[in-house]
């Protein structure tokens, strides 16, 4: 019996993580969506404020470098790709939910 319930339990996990999956790469990729978004306003922040923007995702860079580095060097483990699976996870929910209430996604 526990062999069932751990399989289902797994068959669940997968398609709430291929869900949502699919669902985030949906809204990226769609016209309108995400990620043209996301690049039109990095696009227009460096447009309008050059010696402000550049600077700051030059920052951003090196700082994320060096704490990668820092955390690698120590062998930290984290506990980020569990909370990275839930929130995947938690993404399928609600595009599932999205979909039976409203018909699309």
């Amino acid at each position: 019996m526990k062999q069932i319930f751990d399989m289902v339990q797994s068959f669940v996990m997968m398609g709430l993580v291929l869900t949502g999956i699919l669902g985030l790469i949906y809204r990226t990729v769609k016209e309108e969506g995400w990620l043209g978004t996301v690049v039109d306003k990095i696009w227009d922040a460096i447009v309008d404020h050059p010696l402000v923007t550049i600077p700051l995702l030059i920052a951003a860079a090196v700082i994320g470098k060096l704490w990668h580095g820092y955390q690698v060097e120590k062998g930290y483990t984290s506990k980020l790709p569990n909370f990275f699976l839930y929130g995947v996870m938690a993404a399928g929910v609600y595009f599932i939910w999205h979909f039976v209430s409203t018909g699309t996604i």
